[in-house]
């Protein structure tokens, strides 16, 4: 009896900076469905719990680190 191999899953590795959509997407993923841009830019510029974003480029794009935005998920 041969035993056949299952088909292995592969998962895209995962960026460690994201843009703004990708922000908010990766937190309704998480869970978080109102999240919006707008929740993103006040908890980094007003409430502090996410640290500001690099920002590269022209035209100037805002991008955060999966790892901060996962400690604002666990701050909340």
């Amino acid at each position: 009896m041969s035993k056949v191999a299952e088909p292995v899953s592969v998962e895209k590795p995962q960026k460690q900076y994201l843009d703004m959509d990708e922000a908010v997407q990766y937190l309704h993923d998480l869970g978080l469905a109102t999240v919006t841009a707008d929740t993103v830019r006040t908890h980094a510029y007003r409430t502090g719990k996410l640290p500001r974003p690099i920002v590269v480029g022209k035209p100037r794009r805002s991008y955060w680190k999966r790892t901060d935005l996962d400690k604002l998920v666990e701050s909340l």
